[in-house]
């Protein structure tokens, strides 16, 4: 039986760390006055919320992208993050 390679480099549990540095999971946008109208804004958001969840499981960082501007003045309600996945601190 032929032996199988790969293109993915070997990875011991010593660089597992390093590794999982490498990835992060970014969420951009996800604020009340942006998705408030978004098309199946329920199903939107229940996804998102997976994939933090699992994010945080796995240990891998989650960033919050929260932009403010002329239509999400900072600190309004519209600015604020949608209550359905509140951010760890």
């Amino acid at each position: 039986m032929p032996e199988q390679t790969s293109s993915e480099p070997s990875v011991s549990a010593h660089d597992h760390s390093q590794e999982q540095a490498k990835h992060a999971l970014l969420v951009v946008d996800v604020q009340n006055g942006v998705v408030k109208e978004a098309h199946n804004h329920a199903a939107v958001v229940a996804n998102i919320g997976l994939l933090v969840s699992r994010a945080r499981q796995d240990r891998v960082p989650v960033i919050w992208i929260q932009p403010s501007d002329e239509q999400l003045p900072r600190g309004t309600d519209s600015w604020q993050i949608v209550p359905d996945f509140p951010r760890e601190h």
